[in-house]
């Protein structure tokens, strides 16, 4: 019958990788840290949100993700980055 659901779902036999990995992120500006051993995983079709107080250091993160952290003086960024399982700007 068409619109009904198969109740048998099908096995997926691949391994699921995340779409990004942060592995032992820390990120200073001089010697005072934003962020210190920033670990986490976001999978393919996963809603993932940043939320927290003034200075706690979204920005941050997001400019060190985005590879803009290139372009701020100071800013040093230590750690993993992987975007589909490749090295993504940072890797110490």
């Amino acid at each position: 019958m068409v619109g009904e659901l198969d109740p048998k779902p099908q096995k997926i036999d691949q391994e699921i990788h995340p779409i990004i990995e942060v592995k032992d992120l820390t990120i200073s500006y001089g010697k005072k840290p934003a962020l210190k051993q920033v670990n986490l995983k976001v999978q393919e079709h996963e809603i993932f949100g940043i939320i927290g107080p003034a200075n706690s250091g979204k920005t941050s993160f997001l400019k060190a993700l985005n590879r803009m952290d290139l372009f701020v003086p100071g800013m040093t960024v230590k750690g993993k980055i992987k975007f589909k399982g490749t090295k993504h700007g940072h890797e110490f």
